[in-house]
C-alpha cells in the first residue's frame, strides 16, 4: 500500500547551512564520540563489550557453544545470528573489528538524523536546528553507541527504515529490515503486531519468512543446522521464557535494578518492593526501595499487562483510518511506534533511549513550524520535558545516588513523549475529518 506523500509546504524559518557545514559538524561528533574506543584500543584501559564481541565471533568460527549448557549465566545474550554477523566482523582481528563496528555505528548516526528529517520534512533541505536539536538532546546516548559498541541505534534505522519503505508500497525491503532487527536482537519483533494491524499481510509474510531464514538458515553452514536449532533453542529458554521473582532474562537483577527503565522494570520497582540496587558491583551500597505499593511478583505483573494493553489500546484508538495517513500523520504513528517498542521491551538500558531520536525530531519540527499554536506548544513541552527528565539521569550516572534512575526518568522521558506525540496524532485526525466533512459539502454544493 502506497501512501501518498504531501509536497513540503513547510516555511523554514533559518536558512540551512551549506551541505559541507552540516557534513563538518556531524563528522566533529562522530569523531568525538568515536575517540575514547580508538584511544582505548590502543591502550591498556580496553573497551567494555568491543573483547565480549570478538570473543563471541571467535566462538561461532571455531564451533564453540555460544551460550553456557550447565545453568551459568550468558556472557553474550543476543540470538544465534548476532553471533553469525559478529563472526564475519572478528575475520579483521581485535582492532579491525572496533574499527569496523565504529564505522557502522557512524553510519547509523547520519542515516539516524537523515531518515527522521525526511519522515518529518520531506526534504533534505532544512533548518540545521532540525538536526540539531535532537541529536543534542541524546547526544549522551550516541556516545554510548560508540562507547559500548551496541547495535540499538542501527537497530533503530532498520526500523524506521522499513517503515518508511512501506509507506512507499516496498513491503519485501520493508519486511527485510525488520527480520535483521529482528534476528539481532530480537526486542524489534513486536513490530509484527503493528505491521498485522495495519494489515499489511505481505510486509508481515516477509518478516517472518526472513527471520526464520536468518536465524534457522544462515548459521546453520558454519555450525550444521540441528546445533544451530539446538542453540536457538538454549537461547530462547533462557531469554524469553525465563521470568520469577527475581527478574526476566538472564540478568534478573538487573532487570529490576535501576538501570532498567522499561515499563517492566520501573512498574516491578514501583508496584512491589523490589530492591533498585540489586545489580550493585559494590556490596556496600544499600538497598534502595520506590515502591508505592506491597504487590507480589504475580500481582504487579498482572497490572503491568494490563498497563501495556491500555498503552497499546490507547495507541489504536489514536491512528488514522487508512484512508486518511498522510506524510504529516505517518511521522507521528511511526514515532509513537518507536517509542512504545523502547518502553515495552523487557529490557530498556539508558542507550535504548537514543531510538528517541525521531520522534523529538517531529517535535522539534512543530516547535518551530507547528500549525497550530497548540502543536508548538506541545513539541516545545516534549523537548524540554525529555531534556528535563534525561539531566535527572547525570547524578545516577556520576555518583552512587540512583534515586531519579530508580524512579524511571528515562521512562518519563519517552512517556511525556508518547502524551504529546497522542496529542498531535489526535488534532490531525480532527483536521482531516474536517476538510474531509469541507470537501464532500463543497462537492455537493457544485452539483446543485
Amino acid at each position: 500500500m502506497t501512501i501518498e506523500t504531501e509536497s513540503p509546504s513547510l516555511s523554514w524559518k533559518f536558512n540551512p547551512p551549506s551541505r559541507p557545514v552540516q557534513a563538518l559538524l556531524l563528522a566533529l561528533v562522530v569523531a568525538g564520540c568515536a575517540a575514547a574506543p580508538v584511544v582505548n584500543v590502543f591502550g591498556e584501559r580496553g573497551n567494555k563489550d568491543y573483547p565480549l564481541w570478538y570473543k563471541t565471533g571467535q566462538k561461532f568460527l571455531h564451533g564453540e557453544d555460544l551460550y553456557p549448557t550447565n545453568g551459568d549465566v550468558f556472557p553474550f545474550m543476543y540470538p544465534p545470528f548476532a553471533g553469525f554477523a559478529l563472526g564475519a566482523l572478528s575475520h579483521l582481528g581485535p582492532t579491525g573489528m572496533v574499527l569496523a563496528l565504529l564505522a557502522l555505528n557512524a553510519i547509523s548516526v547520519f542515516l539516524a538524523i537523515e531518515l527522521s528529517v525526511r519522515l518529518v520534512a520531506g526534504t533534505p533541505v532544512v533548518s540545521l536546528w532540525l538536526r540539531a536539536i535532537p541529536a543534542a538532546v541524546c547526544l549522551f546516548f550516541i556516545a554510548d553507541m560508540f562507547t559500548l559498541g551496541q547495535p540499538n541505534l542501527g537497530l533503530m534505522v532498520l526500523i524506521l527504515g522499513g517503515l518508511m519503505l512501506l509507506r512507499n508500497g516496498y513491503w519485501a525491503w520493508a519486511g527485510g529490515l525488520f527480520a535483521l532487527a529482528t534476528a539481532i536482537k530480537a526486542f524489534p519483533a513486536i513490530v509484527l503486531v503493528y505491521l498485522l494491524w495495519r494489515r499489511e499481510w505481505k510486509a508481515a509474510g516477509a518478516m517472518v519468512a526472513v527471520t526464520a531464514l536468518l536465524i534457522a538458515v544462515v548459521p546453520a553452514p558454519q555450525r550444521g543446522f540441528e546445533r544451530n536449532l539446538i542453540e536457538v533453542r538454549t537461547w530462547a529458554d533462557g531469554m524469553l521464557f525465563r521470568s520469577g521473582e527475581k527478574g526476566v532474562g538472564q540478568r534478573p537483577e538487573q532487570s529490576v535494578s535501576w538501570r532498567n527503565q522499561s515499563l517492566l522494570g520501573v512498574g516491578h520497582r514501583y508496584l512491589r518492593p523490589a530492591n533498585a540496587e540489586a545489580d550493585a558491583f559494590d556490596i556496600n551500597i544499600p538497598p534502595q526501595y520506590v515502591n508505592l505499593a506491597d504487590l507480589n511478583y504475580q500481582q504487579a505483573s498482572l497490572v503491568l499487562m494490563g498497563c501495556s494493553a491500555l498503552l497499546g489500546l490507547g495507541f489504536i484508538l489514536v491512528l488514522p483510518p487508512r484512508a486518511n495517513r498522510t506524510r504529516r500523520t505517518d511521522a507521528l504513528e511511526f514515532s509513537l511506534l518507536l517509542l512504545l517498542m523502547v518502553i515495552g521491551t523487557p529490557y530498556a538500558f539508558s542507550y535504548y533511549f537514543v531510538w528517541l531520536i525521531p520522534p523529538l525530531t517531529v517535535c522539534a519540527s512543530r516547535g518551530l513550524h507547528g500549525p497550530r499554536r497548540g502543536d508548538r506548544w506541545l513539541g516545545w513541552g516534549g523537548v524540554i520535558a525529555v531534556t528535563v527528565f534525561f539531566a535527572l539521569g547525570i547524578e545516577s550516572a556520576t555518583t552512587d545516588n540512583h534515586t531519579f534512575m530508580a524512579l524511571g526518568n528515562l521512562f518519563w522521558a519517552a512517556f511525556s513523549l508518547v502524551l504529546a506525540l497522542a496529542a498531535m496524532l489526535v488534532g490531525e485526525r480532527r483536521d482531516t475529518m474536517f476538510d474531509g466533512r469541507s470537501r464532500r459539502t463543497a462537492s455537493r454544493t457544485e452539483a446543485k
